[in-house]
């Protein structure tokens, strides 16, 4: 069954617990809202940005959303936090920068964050999302998807082979080859 209509074109869905759940529709800068187990969904946040590229509800009231944007009349990248304490009604930018394309972030719980952008550059948060921190950089790599295994073990994909990994929520990272066929 088709549940939500729109012409979005959904990007993720998460659910908080069995009913309650955040997707977002990033080329159409729409997030949906269910609290019936996804039989019904709300927009809860539209914008005029281009792209939201992850969600992550840390609890039924915070939301925490990403947004990797183009400007049309510069072609120039930048990454944008926004926060919803109040489960979408009302938004706070809680990072922003020109240069960072967004890829992927993660909640362990309500204060402790990680988010990665495009361009080789691991950001943290401990206290909700309200500030990031650059934890790690290199601009040689390209990352392309964030995979946090359990409270401590995360795996950050580079575009053209090879992963870093860390366990101890990205206090230290280690490099992982990994084979790129011909």
């Amino acid at each position: 069954n088709l549940i939500y209509t729109d012409r979005n074109l959904l990007g993720e869905i998460k659910f908080f617990d069995s009913s309650t759940g955040y997707a977002y529709a990033g080329s159409n800068r729409v997030i949906l809202k269910t609290t019936n187990g996804g039989n019904n969904w709300d927009s809860i946040y539209i914008n005029t940005s281009p792209f939201i590229t992850a969600i992550f509800p840390s609890s039924k009231r915070e939301i925490i959303v990403g947004e990797g944007v183009y400007s049309s009349t510069y072609l120039t990248p930048y990454l944008l936090f926004l926060k919803s304490s109040d489960a979408g009604l009302s938004w706070n930018q809680t990072y922003y920068n020109r240069m960072y394309t967004f890829k992927g972030i993660h909640f362990k719980d309500n204060q402790n964050g990680i988010a990665i952008e495009s361009g080789g550059i691991i950001f943290r948060t401990s206290n909700g999302g309200n500030n990031w921190v650059k934890i790690y950089e290199n601009p040689s790599y390209s990352f392309s998807a964030l995979k946090v295994l359990n409270d401590m073990n995360i795996l950050i994909f580079r575009d053209i082979g090879g992963i870093l990994k860390s366990t101890d929520y990205g206090d230290s990272w280690t490099e992982i080859s990994t084979p790129v066929p011909n």
